[in-house]
This record gives structure tokens, sequence and C-alpha cells, in this order.
């Protein structure tokens, strides 16, 4: 047998958990590598192709034509990413530090650093070379400020009780999809900019979930609560396929036309929040599902939830304690 601990009690788990916990962590390894693989892949074509090139230009001068009507809304947002992502991060690692989870506020901390470490070391580890006429920049990619604002969401996400968690993910996705469409709005960065960043922070964000301990996550008998957050993953994840095929489409048609052609403006900059939008989804839907994979492993038909063994019925028996290996 293999002996988990919870504070003062240690408890035993089954092989069949055992594995089921190793195969929780296996895909959560895959989806930070998926996630690894993803952002070069979007700086190799959206940055290092000519065609490439020319889609996110053309979002990025598409975007111009609702600068002024979205000023009011996007212009507050800019104006205070940094601050409102820095209450957030604080009030989280407070949160978690208040309810003792000390392995859990690190692991968020490891996150958000090392996301935001990652987004400046690409932007100077990658290049954006000169295939368009005009002026084109250096390399902006991944956006920094999405980077600060999905990290620190994700960071709530993880310190948030269980029960809160669903609801810490929908107001984090919200700050952190405002805070995108923002950038790209205020011609601050172009859609695969802030694309590049939620996989950076959904790469981060997965090898944490795989270090999570396997108390961590929507633990105990199942009930209305955990099953509305899995539904809220679900939601995530429907918003986000619906939003890919759009940014598929876009794309392509882009690449046929050149990219450059003016009717293909509003097509550019639509498909560029379209890709965003399922970027954004994408990312919160994955650390929800994530979590709760990792979560408690059983005793028997039982669960782990607060030092006790929860059976089925609900009933709470008594703590197994200093079961050996």
């Amino acid at each position: 047998m293999f002996r988990a601990a919870r504070g003062a009690h240690a408890f035993a788990v089954p092989a069949a958990s055992q594995r089921r916990l190793l195969w929780a962590r296996f895909a959560c390894g895959l989806v930070a590598l998926l996630a690894a693989v993803g952002t070069h892949l979007t700086w190799w074509f959206f940055v290092n192709t000519a065609a490439g090139q020319a889609i996110d230009r053309a979002a990025f001068e598409g975007a111009q034509r609702h600068t002024l009507a979205l000023r009011p809304v996007m212009g507050p947002v800019l104006a205070n990413i940094v601050v409102v992502s820095l209450c957030v991060l604080v009030f989280a690692m407070a949160m978690a530090l208040i309810r003792r989870q000390w392995y859990t506020a690190g692991l968020a901390g490891i996150a958000v650093t090392g996301a935001n470490f990652t987004t400046q070391w690409i932007k100077d580890f990658y290049e954006r070379p000169r295939l368009l006429v005009g002026w084109t920049g250096s390399n902006s990619l991944p956006s920094g400020h999405t980077t600060l604002a999905a990290s620190v969401s994700i960071a709530l996400v993880f310190a948030a009780p269980a029960r809160w968690r669903p609801i810490a993910a929908l107001v984090g996705a919200a700050w952190t999809l405002l805070t995108g469409l923002a950038t790209l709005v205020g011609q601050w960065h172009r859609p695969a900019d802030v694309v590049a960043a939620m996989l950076v922070v959904g790469a981060w964000a997965a090898a944490a979930c795989a270090a999570m301990p396997g108390s961590v996550g929507w633990a105990g008998a199942e009930s209305a609560r955990q099953l509305g957050g899995v539904a809220v993953a679900l939601g995530f994840a429907v918003v986000a396929l619906v939003a890919l095929p759009f940014t598929v489409y876009a794309v392509f048609a882009l690449t046929v036309a050149g990219g450059e052609v003016v009717t293909g403006l509003s097509l550019a900059f639509a498909g560029g929040v379209a890709a965003i939008v399922s970027a954004t989804c994408g990312v919160f839907a994955a650390v929800l599902l994530l979590l709760r994979l990792v979560g408690a492993p059983g005793v028997g038909n039982g669960h782990f939830n607060g030092g006790k063994v929860y059976q089925p019925g609900g009933a709470a028996a008594a703590p197994i304690v200093g079961l050996s290996q």
C-alpha cells in the first residue's frame, strides 16, 4: 500500500488510485508539452513566415478601425493592467496562506514567476525577421501584459477553495480576456502575441498541476458544486472549440488572399479576436480539468477530504493512521 499524508493523518491509497494519479500527472505533463510546442509553432508561422506576418499585421490594422469605439471600455483596462494583476496575485497568495496551503502557494508563485520570465526570455531569444515592406518592429511575442494577467488569474484558481474555484476561473478568464483584447485594440500587441502568452501560461499552469499533491483539486464525494465546476470547464472548452474554426478559416482565407487586401482587415481582426478567445478559454478549461484529474485519490469507494475518509453514503469514517507500505 502507498501512504498519502495530509495534516497529522496518513491514509492508505490502493494501487489503482496510485495509477490513476500517475496518469493524471502524465496528462498534465502532456498538456504542458503541447502548450510549449504550440508557443513555438505560433512564433514560427506568425512571426517567421511572410504569410503569418501579413495576417497578423492585417488583424493589427483591422483593430485600428475599432480603437475609438472601444477605447472607453478598453482604455481603463490598459491603464490598470499591472495594478489590478498585482492585487489579484496578492489576494491569491494571501488566501492560500490563510488556508495554510503552503505548497499550493509556492507552486502558484513558481508558475507566475516562470511564465513571466519565460515570456521575456522568448522575446529576447526569438527574432522577428523583416519579411514585409514597411516597419515591422522587433519581436513582441509573447505579450507580457497578457502573461501577467493570465498567470495571476491562474494563481487565483489554484489558491481558491474547491467550491469557489469555478467562480475564480470565470473571474480570472474574464480579466485575462479583457487584457488580451485591450492590448490588441490599443495597438500594443498583435493577436499572435496574446495567443503565445496564453500558451506560455498554460504550459506553466499544467506543469504546476502535475506537481500538485493528490489532495489538491476537487477532493471529496461528487457533489453539485463539484459537478458545477466541471460544467464551467466544459463551458470554457465549448467556447474555445467554437471560436477555433473561425480562426482557422480566417487564417486560410487570408493566406490565400495574401493577407494584405483592405477587404480582409475586418476578417483578420475578427479571426484574431476569435483566436484570443479560443486560447484563453482553452487554457482555463485545461487548468480546471487538470486540477480535477489530480484530485485526492480514493480509499476503496471513499474519498479523502479534510483529513477524513468519506464513504459513498457521505458518513465520515475514522482517520486511518500509521498504515505501513
